[in-house]
């Protein structure tokens, strides 16, 4: 891949590719290129991997979120692919558009915004309304949320994600009630250690003092350098120190187009038929447990077999 193909709602530099593979060391093409046919070779030594062969893209974007360890790149492979076949609640069948409009009615709307920051993270931003929640429901957002993942896998490259989520219309008390912990767990372990999602940071708006029962909960879920990562900002004033207020959405002082066609361009890509193709070959990346090579399984190390050492190029 030596260049970025257009997307209909992603933006990138011009020189997004060669400062990402130069930030990893990636510097020469074939430096890449070596890299991606290791990872390929082994994927298709794994017995039980259930798909043997990935796009070089998909590859080269594991290894580029994984700071070009290939070390790191193959457990987040096996470990994306053993989450498909353990929990496969919150994967499944591709949504419709019907399915993206009822979540918008209860509680959401979001969208990946177009231009990137300036150190080359995506922004996902998530505004909840004040309707109340329900377990399912969240469900259905964390499923939309896996949806994007793989979305931004398929299409994008970047260095990962910062989130930044409109608390100001929410009921907080209402939501932290109806979270369950296991699935936000299991869930935030698929974005994080399944799709090695790098967040970089986690914004909230919010003036409710409910806010702090909420970041308690995402603290002890998340990964701690992540967890150090959760800013809790009262107006839009302090958000721009962290996000550049150009990639924001018109009502939010920014330069892009409003949120509410941003999340339908979003909900258009999603539900687009060569993305759903997409998906349905992405879900047949399982595994078969009886298959697999290894005397050690847990929910810290999902069995990844060997010992690896990342790629070392001239």
């Amino acid at each position: 891949m030596e260049f970025i193909p257009q997307n209909p709602i992603l933006e990138f530099k011009e020189d997004t590719l060669s400062n990402l593979r130069k930030q990893y060391n990636f510097e020469k093409p074939d430096d890449m290129d070596r890299a991606i046919d290791v990872l390929d070779a082994w994927v298709k030594k794994q017995n039980h991997f259930l798909r043997k062969a990935f796009p070089r893209s998909y590859l080269e974007k594991t290894i580029i979120a994984n700071k070009g360890s290939i070390e790191g790149a193959k457990i987040k492979l096996d470990k994306i692919c053993t989450f498909r076949t353990l929990m496969p609640d919150f994967f499944g069948e591709n949504l419709t558009k019907n399915n993206f409009e009822n979540l918008e009615d209860f509680c959401s709307i979001s969208a990946l915004l177009p231009k990137p920051t300036d150190d080359n993270y995506r922004v996902y931003f998530l505004k909840n309304k004040g309707q109340t929640f329900v377990s399912q429901q969240l469900l259905n957002l964390y499923r939309y949320v896996v949806l994007i993942c793989e979305y931004k896998l398929a299409y994008d490259y970047s260095n990962g994600m910062v989130v930044f989520i409109d608390f100001t219309e929410a009921n907080l008390i209402d939501l932290v009630t109806a979270i369950d912990l296991t699935e936000m767990r299991q869930a935030i372990a698929i974005v994080t250690e399944g799709f090695g999602m790098r967040l970089n940071g986690i914004h909230l708006l919010t003036s409710s003092k409910a806010i702090e029962a909420l970041v308690t909960i995402f603290k002890q879920l998340l990964p701690a350098k992540v967890g150090s990562r959760i800013c809790v900002h009262k107006d839009m004033g302090t958000v721009y120190q962290y996000i550049p207020k150009d990639v924001f959405p018109s009502e939010y002082g920014g330069k892009e187009k409003s949120l509410l066609k941003l999340s339908d361009d979003l909900t258009d890509a999603l539900t687009a038929k060569d993305f759903r193709e997409y998906i349905e070959g992405m879900n047949e990346a399982k595994t078969n447990e009886a298959c697999r090579q290894t005397d050690k399984f847990n929910d810290q190390y999902l069995g990844t077999p060997g010992s690896f050492r990342t790629l070392t190029t001239d």
